[in-house]
């Protein structure tokens, strides 16, 4: 090292710092594959993971809409994290209650920032960085395309890993809401199911299952 030049340790603190993303998860596995998949997105945009909502600058809750009872719960819970708040971070509720509901989500929880459904995380680092810019902003479009496959999750070390074959669902059964909060059956080719299994396989024993079928 030259005199005068910078050293590793100098290096790294003149470098921005990563920012720090928490996801806290309800319901279905399903919900808990799309955490794992969210974290891949976000890290791919610079972002790291942190187990503590006051750590972190963005705080994400992956929610369900299943019973009224689990949805009055994360409003709840949503007030509890608006604590957390610093000036720049962003609070977001993702999954199927921000698509059931989308901006009266907005309403309901004035100091939400975004409200995104489960076929829209592939913008969350844009929705993020306009919402530090000071928009409140949905996005719950439903993409039929869209199945992720060239997402690589970020799973938990463990004998399972989710491999999600499905996404949505064509049948409109009385006592289910998937076609409502994830639209319509989308499926990657067996390439990319073949892909994922052995992504899965090479660091514990996978468990696929098809969600949203009867």
């Amino acid at each position: 090292m030259t005199q005068g030049s910078p050293g590793s340790e100098a290096v790294r603190y003149l470098q921005p710092m990563a920012r720090r993303v928490y996801i806290e998860t309800y319901g279905c596995q399903m919900n808990a594959a799309d955490s794992e998949l969210m974290f891949g997105l976000l890290g791919r945009e610079g972002f790291v993971r942190t187990e503590e909502p006051a750590d972190a600058d963005v705080m994400l809750v992956n929610t369900c809409a299943v019973r009224d009872n689990a949805e009055q719960r994360v409003i709840g819970r949503m007030g509890e994290l608006q604590r957390y708040k610093r000036a720049g971070s962003i609070l977001g509720v993702v999954g199927c209650m921000a698509q059931r509901l989308g901006p009266r989500l907005l309403e309901q929880v004035p100091r939400v920032d975004l409200v995104v459904g489960p076929d829209a995380y592939r913008n969350l680092g844009q929705l993020i960085g306009m919402a530090g810019a000071g928009q409140r902003l949905t996005d719950t479009e439903f993409r039929a395309w869209e199945h992720y496959e060239d997402v690589p999750p970020v799973r938990e070390s463990g004998p399972t890993a989710f491999v999600t074959v499905q996404r949505g669902c064509d049948y409109k059964c009385t006592f289910c809401i998937v076609p409502y909060t994830r639209g319509r059956s989308a499926a990657g080719g067996g390439r990319m199911w073949c892909g994922r299994w052995s992504s899965s396989r090479s660091r514990a024993r996978a468990r696929s299952r098809s969600w949203g079928k009867p």
